[in-house]
């Protein structure tokens, strides 16, 4: 990679940053938004991965998008994607997780009983007593 490359990239002669991609809020023009975590060091090594053919791979992908566009049909008024007519509206569920609280106390009752009354005929007493 020469340095008119890597120029290109960390001032952002190109269309798509990476570093924006990977590490925060990316603006209409596909650089990154606001303040960043990163210096300008980082920024540069991140500019570097462009070199493998990342950043080409970004830019198709948006490029693809571009070409696509959307559908008026598919946004209404406010700018939201508009549902299908078969769609089904999970917002108003309020489904709650079953009480299983008394099926636990039950079950812990009968195993209790059940290791009590294994445990009642052994003496473990006896067997230390018959040693002496």
């Amino acid at each position: 990679m020469s340095d008119t490359d890597s120029n290109e990239y960390s001032t952002g002669g190109c269309p798509f940053s990476l570093t924006g991609f990977l590490f925060g809020n990316i603006s209409a023009a596909g650089q990154l938004e606001g303040e960043s975590i990163l210096d300008d060091e980082c920024k540069k090594k991140l500019a570097g991965l462009g070199a493998l053919g990342l950043g080409s791979l970004t830019t198709e992908l948006t490029e693809n998008e571009e070409l696509t566009g959307n559908d008026g049909a598919l946004v209404n008024d406010e700018g939201w994607i508009k549902s299908t007519e078969d769609a089904v509206d999970y917002s108003d569920i309020s489904e709650v997780a079953e009480d299983e609280s008394r099926r636990y106390q039950h079950t812990m009752r009968s195993l209790q009983s059940l290791c009590h009354s294994e445990y009642d005929d052994d003496d473990y007493d006896a067997d230390c007593e018959d040693i002496d």
